[in-house]
């Protein structure tokens, strides 16, 4: 499969809007993802082209209309069809921002961050509701203060809509945590994971942590999270990776400071997770 042409992929930052990251897509034909997580809140729209879309262990075809929902942690997969052309853009945003817009309208969970039971829509009240925003994120003309009320106004009306059709998952999860998750001796191995990323884990470790074997460990896991402990560990890698390049870290300390053996193995690591390398993500540019 042809590498993705780096320059059809923009990403959106605004120092002042730090909670919010926008990724634009416009020919994905070629940028592929294994199978991986976020820890944001992930909201995106397809605006072109067909794409497969794996999330809770359901496979799903998107296509010009679709809205795809993630809340943190969720693991899942997005591939353009073979021979179809693929854009989206996608919308990265803090849970802690979020909470506090769930909180003013009175959609948390006991305080606490609410999943989304949704992972697919096609309103196309969504769809032209996170249009606009995107729209209004990479516009030039429009100041930090109006974007964020555009996102504050899209945001609020999005619970409201889900919340007035029983969308939102009623059971309460901490931010940061993966609501799929109900096996808590997994939630722990987990939690164990994203606390000691940067660190040389060893399986017995993980399995000695809940009093499994090594062979049931990874069944259970992979059964709750969707990949293996190791898979999930270079996931987390990334995430913290991206933070660092995001905060203008070189890429050669972030390889190291989150635990690669080496900057080439980052490097790979990174694309096959996020189908872009370090630096042009690390590169400030304008969609």
């Amino acid at each position: 499969m042809a590498a993705p042409n780096t320059r059809n992929q923009h990403f959106w930052r605004d120092e002042t809007l730090p909670f919010v990251e926008l990724r634009r897509v416009v020919d994905g034909h070629a940028v592929c993802y294994e199978r991986h997580s976020h820890d944001t809140f992930s909201i995106g729209v397809v605006t072109g082209g067909f794409s497969t879309y794996w999330n809770r262990g359901k496979t799903l075809e998107t296509q010009a209309g679709s809205v795809v929902i993630l809340n943190p942690e969720d693991v899942h997969g997005c591939n353009p069809v073979q021979g179809a052309d693929w854009c989206y853009d996608m919308l990265f945003v803090d849970p802690d921002w979020l909470l506090d817009v769930q909180i003013e309208i009175d959609s948390d969970a006991a305080g606490k961050f609410a999943m989304f039971s949704d992972t697919i829509s096609h309103d196309p009240r969504l769809y032209d509701g996170l249009r606009d925003v995107a729209d209004t994120l990479i516009n030039g003309d429009v100041d930090a203060f109006g974007k964020e009320t555009a996102l504050v106004s899209f945001f609020g009306d999005l619970h409201v809509h889900l919340n007035q059709n029983g969308v939102l998952r009623g059971a309460v999860v901490a931010s940061g945590a993966t609501g799929a998750v109900n096996d808590r001796k997994m939630a722990e191995v987990g939690e164990y994971i994203r606390t000691h990323y940067a660190q040389n884990i060893q399986l017995t470790e993980l399995a000695a942590l809940v009093g499994y074997s090594r062979s049931y460990l990874v069944r259970a896991f992979k059964k709750t999270f969707g990949m293996t402990p190791y898979a999930y560990l270079i996931n987390c890698r990334i995430q913290q990776a991206r933070h660092a390049l995001r905060r203008g870290e070189r890429i050669v300390d972030v390889a190291h400071d989150t635990g690669f053996a080496d900057q080439a193995h980052f490097q790979r690591m990174f694309k096959r997770l996020t189908a872009i390398t370090p630096r042009h993500y690390a590169r400030p540019q304008a969609a």
